[in-house]
Formats: C-alpha cells, structure tokens, sequence
C-alpha cells in the first residue's frame, strides 16, 4: 500500500490579504489489479498567483479496458494543475479549465488514435477542484466522485456518468479521450471554514456506502491522514476488485473578500441577476432609498455598498427575518 506522508497545510504569504489555508491528505492502492490506473495530486502555487489562481486539486481513474488508461489519468491530473496555472490571469476559473481540459481531452484521442489506433487508447475519468477567493469550481467527467463534507452532512457534488445496460452491467457515458470534444459538468459553490472536500475513485465509492463514508468521516475529520486511510481500508476489506484512491482537502481559513472579488465570484458564477438576502429591514430600505442613513459613521459604508451595486447588471434586496437566517447570524457574531 501507499500513502503520502503527512504535509503541513499551506497557506498564503505572510503580509498578503489573503488567508486561504487548508490540510491536505491522499492514499492510494492498486487493489487487486496489477498496477495501479489513479492519479490525484493538488497544488499550491506560490506567491501572486495564489490570489488570482487560487489551489487546485484533482483525481483520475484510467479505464480499465483502456490500453493507455494508467498513462491518460497520469497526464489529466498533472496537465491540469501544470497549465491551469500558466492560463492568463484575466481569465475566469471556468474559462482556464475549460480551455485546458479541452486540450488535454483532444490529445488524450489523437494519442489514443495514434498509438492504439483505437478510441479507447487513451481513456480516463476526471474530477478537478479549483478553490479560488471563497469559491469552489468543480470540473467533472466520468465516475470519480467530489464529496463536500460540512458541518457533519456530506453531499456528493458530481454525477456518476454511467449507463446500465443490464441488472450487473453497465459503462461509462462520457470520459476523457474518447471524442475529439467532451462535456464537462460545472459547478460552482461558496466555501465555507471548515469545508471538507473529498476525492475518491470508483474502487471506494462502489465498496463504501455514503452512509458509512460519513461515519468515518465524523471519526476522522479532524485527522485527514487518518481519514483518508480508514475510508481506502474499508474498501479493501469489502472486496474492492480496482484501484482505490482517497484524496481529502479541508479549509482552514479564507481570504476577506474585496469589491472586486464579489464581482468576480458573481461572473464565475454566470449569475446576471442577483438577490442579495439581509436580515436588517432597515439596512433594505435604506439601500432601496426608502430611509436615508443617518449615521454618519455608516455613510461611508453605505456609498461603499452603493458603488458596488452600480457595477451589477441587475439586483434586488430582501429582507428575511434573523431566525431564518443562519449565515447571517454567524457573521454578525463574527463581527461583534
């Protein structure tokens, strides 16, 4: 078996705006197969490029019928942390992945033609995340999974593609390198502290139930090594007959948010038509224009929140009572 050694969290320069900081784990198996088809790896770049790139992470499964399928998920994984980061910095998120896994997708065929003269020569599935500002970006094609363990609920972020064609067969519906063009699912989410991201291949999703990766999950949040261990373990005592890949990622803390960091993550998000949520009935009418500000302390924050507005397409305020507003209590307390 093979796991990587514990590594410290990485975090943002000291004296920079940014606090972005997590922990990192991964292990890794080839089961009972002769060699072991996964990749996954994450990455931190270093110094300017952590503010306008962010962290990226992501995991591979080679199929299994597929002659070159170790190598495809090791070039998805490694092509995609390398090139993300040398797309142009006026780029979005969505726009740099994009180009980037489209061009991996469109070598992974023509390798795949040349070498094996087949369409399956070089084949993988993929999932990648993309962490930028208090963003999540995820990228997904195939049936690895990307998990978001937060505040003791997991939810699973990606969709299997699969298809059955009988009760004990079924395929994969779209992967990487099987057509010169390839759909990938996008999904876009805000972060939260405390976010635990969890990257695992078919070899554990079909052998570990969610029910159970949430129970080892609850036993080990805290320790991601360990986590990590215990969930491929558990795997490998239900018989999984393939690679076993786990890769955790958990937020530690996140950078304050600028203007143009709300606005950014507004476009990465395609929204054109925003709702902004306040649990203050005075503050909406007051930035509706129904009451004026008054406080001559809050008028440089209030022309702020206007000068903000004025750079949205369209928007609109609403109050919601306290109670039904969680997020906004958490804030609050943070605040005093």
């Amino acid at each position: 078996m093979s796991a990587d050694p514990d590594q410290p969290a990485a975090s943002a320069p000291a004296g920079s705006r940014q606090a972005l900081d997590f922990d990192y784990a991964v292990v890794t198996d080839r089961g009972n197969k002769a060699e072991n088809a996964d990749a996954a790896d994450a990455r931190v770049p270093e110094g300017k490029a952590l503010l306008s790139k962010g962290v990226a992470a992501a995991i591979a499964d080679g199929m299994s019928s597929s002659e070159g399928g170790k190598q495809a998920s090791q070039v998805c994984v490694t092509g995609f942390l390398n090139d993300y980061f040398s797309t142009p910095d006026s780029w979005t998120v969505k726009t740099s992945a994009t180009k980037v896994l489209g061009a991996l997708n469109q070598w992974l065929y023509s390798q795949g033609q040349q070498r094996y003269d087949s369409a399956k020569g070089m084949v993988t599935t993929f999932s990648g995340l993309v962490i930028k500002s208090t963003t999540a970006h995820i990228f997904h094609v195939g049936d690895a999974r990307i998990y978001l363990y937060r505040d003791g609920v997991l939810e699973q972020l990606t969709r299997d593609h699969r298809v059955w064609i009988g009760k004990d067969k079924e395929f994969l519906s779209r992967a990487m390198g099987v057509d010169p063009h390839v759909d990938i699912d996008y999904r876009g989410l805000a972060v939260e502290v405390g976010d635990l991201f969890v990257f695992v291949t078919d070899g554990i999703s079909s052998h570990v139930t969610d029910n159970r990766l949430k129970q080892l999950l609850d036993r080990h949040g805290d320790n991601l090594q360990a986590g990590a261990g215990a969930i491929m373990e558990e795997a490998l005592r239900n018989d999984s007959t393939d690679n076993v890949t786990v890769q955790l990622l958990k937020v530690l803390s996140l950078p304050v948010q600028t203007e143009d960091d709300i606005l950014q993550r507004i476009t990465e998000l395609g929204e054109s038509n925003v709702t902004i949520l306040s649990d203050s009935e005075l503050l909406v009418r007051q930035i509706t224009g129904r009451y004026r500000v008054k406080n001559p302390r809050l008028a440089q924050l209030f022309e702020q929140a206007q000068m903000l507005l004025l750079r949205i397409a369209c928007w609109n305020i609403q109050h919601i009572p306290r109670e039904e507003n969680r997020r906004a209590d958490a804030l609050a307390n943070l605040a005093m």
